[in-house]
């Protein structure tokens, strides 16, 4: 008996099963939003994109999907790695531990990149993530997202950010159609 616990611990098996990381990172993000709920933030700090990322990164893994695992390198960078940089101390509050759980995850994803890596979905994780930092920056009026303060008030940022939620979806099609195509071929 305790070998076999031993054999499940063993570095192969964990290295095998490296994907299962996606349960503490939508346990991370559920966490934030739950803690959110009961400090009674603001509804729009709902729709900030780090706990957003965590639980999504999270599915994501647990399914193995190359595509969107290789477009949460580009989210997870973006968005809780750079908050993670700009205050360490706070990734370690309730209300912001997604931060650093995004942090592991995107180690552990980078140290399996050859497996899973897929450029299409890296393009894709570059469109969406801009698209949805600058819709939600619009409609919350700045409030969120902090695309204003960087750009200033404007349609411009919606504009900007309805062209990469259509470029996403148009990326999304050419990898569909690509892989429809093999299929074909074979």
């Amino acid at each position: 008996m305790q070998n076999n616990f031993f054999k499940f611990l063993s570095f192969k098996k964990i290295s095998e099963n490296w994907h299962f990381i996606g349960l503490l990172q939508i346990t991370a993000g559920i966490i934030s939003y739950i803690y959110g709920s009961i400090k009674e933030i603001d509804s729009w700090d709902f729709f900030w994109i780090c706990p957003l990322v965590a639980i999504i990164t999270g599915i994501l893994l647990l399914f193995k999907n190359r595509f969107g695992i290789s477009a949460a390198i580009v989210w997870i960078i973006c968005a809780p790695l750079l908050a993670f940089l700009s205050d360490p101390l706070r990734a370690f509050q309730l209300w912001h531990i997604h931060h650093f759980i995004s942090v592991i995850v995107l180690f552990m994803i980078l140290f399996n990149i050859k497996k899973i890596w897929n450029p299409k979905g890296f393009a894709f994780g570059l469109t969406s993530y801009y698209s949805y930092i600058m819709i939600t920056s619009y409609i919350s009026s700045g409030r969120i997202n902090l695309f204003y303060e960087w750009f200033g008030y404007g349609k411009i940022i919606l504009y900007m950010g309805i062209f990469f939620a259509v470029s996403s979806v148009i990326i999304i099609f050419w990898d569909k159609s690509d892989k429809n195509r093999l299929k074909l071929q074979k």
